[in-house]
């Protein structure tokens, strides 16, 4: 199983146009290799990962919901050595 972490984004201070997860927004589980639906508000920017087991998902996707429609993402979890 894997654990998907919405996290509200913010802008780093340190680094202008970085963005960093702030506070967990929300939090959902599915299959390693499963999908999910979730609603979320718009007009927020959102920091998402997954996490299965030890393995925390090699790409972190940033999107903001500007429409209420819906939108696809895709969180890549390797085990270490598996790339």
């Amino acid at each position: 199983n894997a654990e998907v972490y919405f996290y509200k984004a913010k802008e780093s201070p340190q680094n202008e146009g970085f963005v960093e997860k702030g506070d967990l927004y929300y939090k959902t589980f599915t299959k390693s290799d499963g999908a999910f639906g979730v609603s979320l508000p718009v007009g927020q920017k959102f920091y998402i990962e997954g996490i299965s087991g030890n393995n925390v998902s090699v790409n972190r996707i940033i999107t903001e919901v500007d429409e209420e429609k819906p939108t696809k993402i895709e969180l890549e979890i390797y085990a270490p050595g598996n790339p």
